[in-house]
């Protein structure tokens, strides 16, 4: 089968020459869950930069708040009214976080979380469960970090790093047996224990509740890092959905919807804290994302955002398994949410002569005007429309029809 003609452009970025089978996409602008590229080529969105975008590209509600703040000023001598405004909102929804720090990423936000439970208690090693950034002691030694590692083959190493993890130890999320075994192996050592909630198996509220239960019971504080899953599994996240509280938590992504904004929350214990543990930062009170945030918080809850994510990603995940059926690749292909319907994830299970088809398949449907990730989930906004999903699930279609006689001949 012939890739189409048209976009994505092949060419080398700014790093060197790049394999030839990725392509390399510049976009000039997005409105709602559509995407123009420099070439006025029309792209549906399912990336939404890696999950911050979930109301949708250039939301009214969310501009029209950055713009008045911008015009009032950004960074002032000290911190602003707004930002008390977005913590008691938070506290609202995360009870008893009486602490808020505003940081600008996701891995500086885990970074702070961390900081904060070693000085509390005074212990040095953490227990990691699924991807929690980018700074060398959390993505060390690998920087695969998701289930999909399991459909996508062994983690690559990350140059630059140093030879240890800095007391940072790892658990897949899969036996409650073995993460107990790891914390009585280490006991009055561990400090916290930090999990990414897509990392958990199912039944997710069982297990969330078995580590709730371990963490107390070797008296190690639970941090939940909630970037993915804050906002689009729930506006208390999968805290408030499954009735488990962490100790501190951690925001983002979605939380702006799209400016770059992360929080750490944590309870009275962590105020002084955040002083003694040299918590700061130049851009940490910086008024337009915080206004952002409160925007789209405000937003998100008045349109019924979680049911409507949850209500698109089911049809997308169900439409697509549908059409897969339809073409008897059901057993080459599926489609299913990555924990939650409103991160749904395309899994093709034939490994190693698989790839080029997979790799045709994402290709194909970019070509065509939609944008997935491949091995990782993918996330619903709130702008996709059922017409949106529908249009997305008739491309598909027309793509598996087309690569059908590829599988049959693997």
């Amino acid at each position: 089968m012939n890739l189409p003609s048209g976009p994505p452009a092949m060419q080398p970025n700014s790093q060197g020459n790049i394999p030839s089978n990725i392509p390399v996409f510049r976009f000039a602008k997005g409105k709602g869950c559509i995407c123009w590229d420099v070439n006025g080529n029309r792209y549906i969105d399912y990336i939404c930069g890696y999950g911050p975008v979930i109301l949708g590209h250039a939301n009214e509600a969310v501009n029209r708040a950055v713009c008045e703040q911008l015009e009032r000023g950004l960074l002032f001598p000290a911190d602003s009214d707004l930002i008390d405004d977005l913590h008691a909102r938070l506290e609202q929804l995360f009870p008893g976080m009486r602490m808020m720090r505003c940081v600008k990423t996701g891995s500086e936000a885990v970074a702070s979380a961390v900081r904060l439970a070693r000085a509390h208690t005074g212990r040095n090693i953490i227990i990691r469960s699924g991807f929690h950034g980018w700074h060398d002691q959390m993505v060390a030694p690998y920087r695969d970090w998701h289930i999909a590692d399991a459909f996508s083959g062994e983690p690559d190493p990350v140059l630059g790093l140093p030879p240890d993890a800095g007391h940072v130890f790892a658990w897949d999320g899969r036996d409650l047996n073995v993460l107990s075994s790891l914390l009585k192996a280490n006991e009055n050592g561990v400090a916290g224990l930090i999990v990414d909630p897509v990392q958990l198996r199912e039944p997710i509220a069982q297990n969330l509740r078995g580590i709730r239960e371990l963490t107390r019971e070797y008296d190690v504080l639970l941090i939940l890092d909630e970037l993915k899953t804050g906002l689009r599994t729930g506006l208390s996240g999968v805290q408030g959905r499954y009735g488990v509280w962490a100790d501190i938590v951690v925001l983002g992504k979605a939380i702006a919807n799209g400016l770059p904004l992360a929080v750490v929350l944590g309870p009275d214990w962590a105020i002084p804290l955040i002083r003694k543990s040299k918590l700061k930062g130049t851009y940490n009170s910086e008024l337009g994302s915080i206004a952002a945030a409160i925007a789209t918080i405000k937003e998100f809850e008045r349109l019924g955002g979680v049911q409507y994510l949850e209500d698109r990603g089911a049809e997308l995940i169900q439409g697509l398994n549908a059409t897969l059926r339809s073409l008897d690749l059901d057993e080459r292909v599926e489609v299913t949410p990555y924990r939650w319907n409103c991160m749904p994830y395309i899994q093709f299970r034939d490994h190693g002569t698989g790839a080029a088809r997979k790799d045709m398949f994402f290709r194909t449907m970019a070509a065509r005007g939609h944008l997935f990730l491949r091995d990782h989930m993918n996330f619903i906004m709130v702008a996709h429309t059922a017409a949106d999903i529908r249009a997305t699930i008739q491309a598909a279609g027309q793509v598996f029809s087309d690569l059908r006689s590829d599988f049959r001949h693997a």
